[in-house]
C-alpha cells in the first residue's frame, strides 16, 4: 500500500522525467529539453552529429579568399557588400530573402588596408610631413626601391648631396628647364648649389595584396632663416584610392559571380 509521500514522490519523478524529454519545434529546429530546475530550455544542439545551422564569422585578408569563401557558399541567400566610408566587404551566406527572413550568422568580412609600401610612402594621409634634408634624404634612401623616376642612381646622388651639405645655410632656389630644383647654400661662406627633381614616380601596390601601380609624387620645399624643408605631395591621390578599390570590387564581384553591393555596413 503506497503511502502518500510515496504517491508525491512518484508523481514528481514522472513530471521531471516529462520536462526532460528532448522536443522539437519542427524538423528542422535545435532539439531543447525543459530542465526542471527552474523549468528553463536547455539546447541539446551540442549532442547532434552537426550543428543544425552554420554561426562563423570569418575575417579575411585577401581579396581571393573572400572570392574562395564566396564561391564555397554561395547560394540565393548570399549578399555581397561593400561599406566605402570604411573600405570593407561583407559577404553575409545567410542573408534575407522576400517572405524568409534569416538570422545572418555565417558571414566574412574583408577590411581593405595599405600596404606596407604605401603606408610608409603616405602615412594614411597621401603626404609626408615636413623634415630637414637629412632626414628626407634618410627616408628616400630606405625607400629607394619603390622609385622608378627618376633613375634610382640619379635619386641616391641627390640623396648623397643632401647628406653631405646636411649643415649648409640655404639661400634661394631656380626651377631649371630640365625639371628640377636647384638651392643655393653656403657651407663656411663658401657657395654651392644642389638640385632636385619636382617630381618622382613610385610603383607601389595602394592596398595590400594588390599589383603595384605608379604613383606621382610632387616635392615640396621651403627656406626659412636658412633652414630648409623637404616634403611630398601624391598627385591625384584620392583618385588613385578609388581606383583602386574599384579594382577590389571587380575582382570579388567577378569572382564570386554576385553584385556588390553599397552600403553602410
Amino acid at each position: 500500500m503506497s503511502t502518500p509521500t510515496s504517491n508525491t514522490v512518484d508523481s514528481a519523478a514522472s513530471l521531471g522525467m516529462q520536462l526532460a524529454t528532448p522536443l522539437k519545434v519542427d524538423h528542422n529546429a535545435i532539439p531543447y529539453a525543459v530542465v526542471p530546475n527552474g523549468a528553463r530550455l536547455h539546447s541539446l544542439e551540442e549532442f547532434l552529429m552537426r550543428p543544425v545551422a552554420t554561426k562563423a564569422r570569418m575575417a579575411f585578408t585577401r581579396a581571393a579568399s573572400l572570392v574562395s569563401f564566396g564561391q564555397k557558399f554561395k547560394n540565393d541567400a548570399m549578399t555581397v557588400s561593400f561599406d566605402e566610408n570604411q573600405a570593407a566587404f561583407q559577404v553575409i551566406v545567410d542573408d534575407h530573402l522576400p517572405g524568409q527572413p534569416a538570422w545572418k550568422q555565417h558571414t566574412a568580412s574583408l577590411q581593405l588596408k595599405l600596404s606596407p609600401e604605401a603606408e610608409a610612402w603616405f602615412g594614411g594621409q597621401g603626404k609626408l610631413k615636413a623634415r630637414n634634408q637629412e632626414d628626407f634624404s634618410l627616408f628616400i634612401e630606405d625607400h629607394l626601391i619603390d622609385v622608378v623616376k627618376p633613375k634610382g642612381t640619379e635619386v641616391l646622388a641627390m640623396v648623397l648631396e643632401f647628406k653631405a651639405v646636411s649643415s649648409a645655410s640655404f639661400s634661394s632656389a631656380i626651377r631649371l628647364s630640365d625639371g628640377n630644383i636647384q638651392l643655393s647654400y653656403a657651407v663656411e661662406n663658401k657657395p654651392g648649389n644642389v638640385a632636385f627633381p619636382e617630381k618622382m614616380t613610385i610603383h607601389i601596390p595602394m592596398f595590400a595584396g594588390q599589383h603595384r601601380t605608379e604613383v606621382e609624387l610632387r616635392v615640396r620645399y621651403r627656406i626659412h632663416e636658412g633652414k630648409l624643408s623637404l616634403w611630398y605631395e601624391v598627385i591625384g591621390f584620392d583618385l588613385l584610392r578609388q581606383q583602386a578599390i574599384d579594382q577590389y570590387v571587380a575582382q570579388v564581384q567577378e569572382g564570386i559571380g554576385l553584385p556588390v553591393l553599397f552600403r553602410t555596413l
